[in-house]
């Protein structure tokens, strides 16, 4: 008969991985710092990472998710930014 916390224990294990997986991407667009991505909104679930916020230019823009799709683990990036210009 399975345990009631086996759901609990798995979307736990879920939650840990996203985070780790969104400090990831936050490290990876940290070491292009070109890129002047410090300001923006990074979230993941289940290997969906969704980065919001305000970048200069679509360039920077297409730049900043292409980044982040090359991070192990992530299955897809929703993209939320939003060029200034």
């Amino acid at each position: 008969m399975p345990c009631g916390n086996e759901g609990l224990a798995q979307t736990a294990a879920a939650s840990s991985d996203d985070l780790l997986l969104a400090t990831a991407v936050k490290a990876r667009l940290a070491a292009k710092p070109e890129l002047h991505a410090g300001d923006l909104k990074i979230t993941c679930v289940k290997g969906e990472v969704t980065i919001s916020g305000e970048v200069e230019s679509g360039k920077q823009l297409y730049e900043i998710a292409e980044t982040a799709q090359m991070v192990p683990g992530v299955t897809a990036v929703k993209n939320e930014m939003m060029p200034k210009n």
